[in-house]
């Protein structure tokens, strides 16, 4: 069972399953493993997604903790629960007692009461609350300050670059036409910032202001305790039957649907492929594989303050065979003028060619170089240049560089600032159609590049002695959950109408395939493959009858249709797909088909298909946890 969770999602052990509870009108999940509160909804109307307790260093990372003892009492329509938590890592161990509870008029209490058991430094510890983006983008809310004053404002509709609200004692705002969700904060000063600008799905209003000097020393045995409290304003309320979501849960879920639409969004954007680091990584396997793949360029990070004319020529070696161009993603060193000067000279001589220049500012990655570009473009008159951050779009949502002059604006993004565990990578997919329309924004008539995309936060190439550890890669990297997150991912960014988008490495760890000889293909590799096995298709618009539990990307080209169906989930679900042809052919990845798909990927893929039925353009998939179901129709 271990080899088949690590197939599924990347770790041996299954996610410990969420526990339904219910308090009068509300349903909510309890993480036992995290210590958190998820998805409080009224009937199918989510009034909070997660009330968490966050323990940061002082470089931001998070400290996950380890929970036991717990005690739950519970009744037909309310619940109480008691815990105890430890984030301990390094230098750092903070233990807190919680406590959570619900009544039956609605009303929901989180709190905790911790001590550092040794002095450390942090950047945050203390409650989070997330406020679900979807339902509160734009919506009108009261806040109550400390000092009792009121303010009235708005959620932000389009992702605010600073705090929306300050010094938070109450937050109030609409979850029906009756109905208001008020939420109370003790223990500590607590602000809101729009965690969306990181693809968070969520605003967030947590303690400790960022106008605080930060890191903040917790001295050994300080007391830290913080309480926020949910209450419904409003007529009384009959009691709603819970949601049937039921994300790690063992019942069968009601039939999943997925419609595909007719009329075409735009064309399928560039899809990119990062460069392994490692010049091992790409032996004779990995060149053939990477050749057959297509991609539309592979990716090249060019740190010019170091040592670089070697790696070049052998990214372009590997862009040469791959039969694909090179964007090179370029930070000028110390000395920008004399090393350009330099990359200029060897430009034109590569071996692939060069058609996109990204350049980022050395010191905040913002592209403030100006006095380079004009050496760059007489190199490459060919070349389109491209600014914006190696960061992620918060750096463009708050800096605004001036990109008057870039053929693109581009951003990274991973979906772990923040959170780690499988639902919360799910929640993430969404926000990425929501950056790329507020980049538009920022920047009318610019193309958009998100570049690059990967599981895990990624380092600038400098780094200097007091940065955090590059963090290793993520073992989902080679699981089947990362293909369905990838297509999810491709569904929401070629939906928006982004120019290029740029997907993990060639191979390795953080790749699409592994690198030695023999080594087996990921998952990923094969949705890649599917997507850009026609790169003239047209992309069709999905709707997902429920996004955080199957997603579908759509393309058409000539007289055919292609949708990939993505189970996001860790169990099986049936989905109804309509809006197709009247036949289909259909291949499932999954873990049934995974052994021959991964060793042998060029026999699997060149295997027949299932023919099926498709009466009136509806077809019914049953897909295994974490699967992939390519159709093709006509």
């Amino acid at each position: 069972m271990s080899e088949l969770n690590r197939l599924r999602f990347g770790q041996p052990e299954a996610p410990a399953a969420w526990r339904p509870f219910r308090a009068g009108p509300l349903s909510l999940y309890f993480d036992p493993t995290s210590g958190d509160i998820r998805h409080l909804r009224l009937g199918d109307r989510e009034v909070l997604r997660r009330v968490y307790v966050a323990v940061r260093d002082r470089h931001w990372g998070t400290i996950l903790p380890t929970v036991t003892g717990m005690h739950v009492e519970e009744g037909e329509s309310m619940f109480s629960l008691r815990f105890l938590a430890v984030h301990h890592r390094d230098d750092i161990t903070f233990a807190w007692a919680g406590e959570v509870s619900g009544d039956n008029n609605g009303r929901v209490t989180y709190s905790m009461a911790g001590h550092a058991r040794a002095s450390f430094l942090s950047n945050r510890t203390g409650i989070c609350v997330l406020h679900p983006a979807h339902e509160c983008a734009g919506l009108p809310c009261t806040v109550q300050h400390t000092d009792g004053s009121i303010e009235e404002g708005h959620f932000p509709l389009y992702i605010a670059p600073h705090q929306p609200f300050k010094d938070i004692r109450r937050l109030t705002y609409p979850i029906s036409q009756d109905l208001r969700a008020s939420v109370a904060f003790e223990g500590d000063v607590f602000e809101m910032e729009d965690q969306r600008n990181w693809t968070d799905a969520s605003f967030k209003t947590y303690s400790t202001p960022l106008d605080q000097p930060i890191p903040k020393i917790i001295p050994a045995g300080v007391q830290v305790a913080q309480s926020v409290t949910l209450t419904l304003e409003g007529p009384t309320l009959e009691r709603e039957s819970p949601p049937s979501r039921r994300y790690f849960s063992t019942p069968s879920p009601p039939r999943l649907t997925c419609t595909v639409g007719a009329e075409p969004l735009g064309p399928l954007p560039r899809v990119g492929l990062g460069i392994a680091p490692d010049p091992e990584a790409h032996g004779g396997p990995q060149r053939s594989r990477l050749k057959f793949l297509r991609p539309s360029y592979l990716r090249w990070e060019l740190d010019l303050g170091r040592e670089w004319e070697e790696d070049l020529w052998h990214a372009a070696g590997l862009a040469q065979s791959a039969g694909a161009p090179l964007e090179l993603a370029i930070f000028p060193g110390p000395e920008p003028e004399d090393q350009v000067a330099g990359l200029a000279e060897v430009l034109p001589s590569l071996s692939a060619p060069v058609d996109h220049l990204l350049l980022y500012d050395e010191d905040d990655l913002r592209t403030s170089l100006e006095d380079i570009r004009d050496r760059l473009s007489r190199a490459l008159p060919k070349a389109k240049l491209g600014g914006g951050t190696y960061r992620y779009f918060t750096e463009l949502n708050r800096a605004r560089p001036s990109l008057s002059w870039a053929h693109l604006a581009c951003y990274s993004l991973n979906p772990q600032v923040h959170a780690f565990d499988h639902a919360s990578l799910v929640e993430t997919l969404p926000m990425h159609a929501w950056t790329v329309s507020c980049a538009r924004r920022l920047y009318p008539g610019t193309p958009i590049a998100v570049s690059p995309i990967t599981l895990t936060p990624r380092p600038r190439p400098t780094q200097d002695g007091d940065a955090p550890p590059r963090p290793g890669a993520d073992p989902r990297q080679t699981s089947l959950f990362t293909a369905a997150w990838t297509v999810g991912s491709l569904k929401y960014l070629t939906q928006a109408g982004v120019r290029s988008v740029t997907y993990y490495e060639t191979a390795g760890p953080a790749g699409v395939m592994a690198s030695g000889e023999p080594g087996p293909v990921y998952p990923v590799y094969h949705v890649l493959a599917d997507v850009l096995e026609h790169p003239e298709a047209l992309v069709l618009p999905t709707f997902s009858g429920d996004p955080l539990r199957v997603e579908a990307l759509a393309l058409r080209w000539s007289h055919c249709a292609r949708v990939l169906v993505a189970n996001l989930t860790l169990q099986p679900l049936e989905v109804g797909i309509s809006g197709l042809g009247q036949a289909a052919w259909v291949r499932h990845l999954d873990e049934t088909t995974a052994e021959q798909a991964l060793s042998r990927p060029e026999e699997w893929r060149q295997a027949p298909w299932a023919e099926r039925a498709a009466p009136g353009g509806a077809l019914t998939l049953s897909l295994l946890p974490c699967a992939v179901a390519t159709v093709d129709t006509w």
